[in-house]
C-alpha cells in the first residue's frame, strides 16, 4: 500500500488550475480574474493564490498583467505542468515504499537470526535425545573452500543446505552470512534435507 504525503495548498491549488486549462474549463487566450477572486474561490488567502499563479508563471502557463488579470497561456504548458508534479509525487512514493521494504526487510532478518539463534540453541541443549539435530561437518586440511565465503562457493546453490553457524575455537558464530570466510577445522552447522549432509561432505573436501 502506497503511503501517502501532504502537499502544500498552493502546489494542489496550482495542479487544479493547471487540470481545469488541460480539461479545457479555462481556455487558451482567457482572462481569469484576479487574485482575491481565486482566494475567495479556493477558500485560501490571496497570498497562497500568488503562490500558486507564481508556479503557473514560471512553467509559462499563464501570464499575470497587473490590472488585467491572470491570461491563460498554453493548455500544452499545463499538461506539461501536470506531468511535472505527477513524476515528483511517484519519486516521493516509490521512495517511500522503498524505505518501508528496507524496515521490513531489516525487521525480517532479526526475525531470522533470531529463529536461527534458537535453533542453534537447542541443538546444543537437546541433540542427544534426537529432538533437534543440525548437521555437523568439520573444513579439514587442504579444503578448496579455506579461504572461501559461502557465497563464494554458492554453498546453497550446490547443497539446499542453510548455515544456521559455524563453532570455532569452541565458539559458535550464529547466522554467520553469506561472507564469513572458511577456515581449517571450523565446524559448519547446517540444516536440510537428509541428501544435504552428502552434498555438503563432497563440497568441502
Amino acid at each position: 500500500m502506497k503511503k501517502s504525503h501532504s502537499r502544500p495548498k498552493y502546489i494542489t491549488i496550482a495542479l487544479d488550475i493547471a487540470y481545469r486549462i488541460y480539461n479545457n474549463d479555462l481556455k487558451e487566450g482567457e482572462r481569469v480574474s484576479g487574485r482575491s477572486v481565486l482566494a475567495s474561490e479556493y477558500n485560501v488567502s490571496p497570498e497562497t493564490i500568488r503562490k500558486s499563479i507564481s508556479l503557473l508563471r514560471d512553467m509559462d502557463v499563464v501570464r499575470v498583467t497587473p490590472k488585467s488579470g491572470i491570461l491563460i497561456l498554453s493548455r500544452d504548458k499545463a499538461f506539461n505542468f501536470i506531468q511535472e508534479f505527477d513524476t515528483k509525487d511517484n519519486l516521493i512514493e516509490l521512495k517511500h515504499e522503498i524505505f518501508d521494504l528496507m524496515n521490513k526487510k531489516t525487521e525480517i532478518e532479526k526475525n531470522i537470526k533470531k529463529n536461527i539463534e534458537s535453533i542453534v540453541d537447542y541443538s546444543i541443549q537437546l541433540k542427544n535425545i534426537g529432538l533437534i539435530y543440525p548437521f555437523e561437518l568439520e573444513v579439514p586440511k587442504n579444503s578448496p573452500i579455506l579461504g572461501k565465503s559461502p557465497s563464494d562457493i554458492r554453498f546453497w546453490q550446490h547443497t539446499n543446505a542453510t548455515i544456521i553457524g559455524v563453532r570455532r575455537n569452541n565458539k559458535i558464530i550464529v547466522s554467520p552470512g553469506p561472507y564469513i570466510e572458511f577456515k581449517e577445522n571450523d565446524i559448519i552447522l547446517f540444516i536440510g534435507k537428509n541428501a544435504c549432509y552428502d552434498k555438503v561432505k563432497k563440497l568441502i573436501n
